[in-house]
């Protein structure tokens, strides 16, 4: 039910300032309004498990919305576990703008 809920608060939007990428807004909470992409992502072995690491930009923010603050860092990384998730397990991303194809099944290669 989380995700779903989850879902409603973020779209797939295009930006003019953004060529080749795909940006999200955030449709609802405090943060609606903001339109950002997300730079790198990783994840960081440590000794309590793994934690996965993220940049974003900010495309907009009509609020003028506090970039630095825990709330807004949780929701984005919300929003990415969710795409990750759903591209793992779903083996596609459908956006309001665009729908990917099935992502091929990995191959083994064998060492030569």
């Amino acid at each position: 039910m989380r995700a779903i809920r989850l879902r409603r608060k973020f779209e797939f939007v295009e930006h003019e300032s953004v060529k080749d990428w795909q940006c999200i807004r955030i449709r609802k909470g405090p943060f609606s309004g903001l339109v950002y992409c997300y730079g790198r992502v990783g994840v960081v072995e440590q000794p309590e498990g793994a934690k996965l690491e993220f940049s974003f930009d900010m495309v907009e923010n009509p609020r003028n919305v506090d970039l630095d603050g825990k709330k807004l860092h949780k929701l984005l990384g919300d929003i990415l576990v969710f795409l990750l998730d759903e591209q793992v397990n779903g083996g596609e991303i459908v956006s309001d703008h665009i729908t990917a194809e099935k992502i091929p099944e990995a191959k083994e290669f064998d060492d030569e």
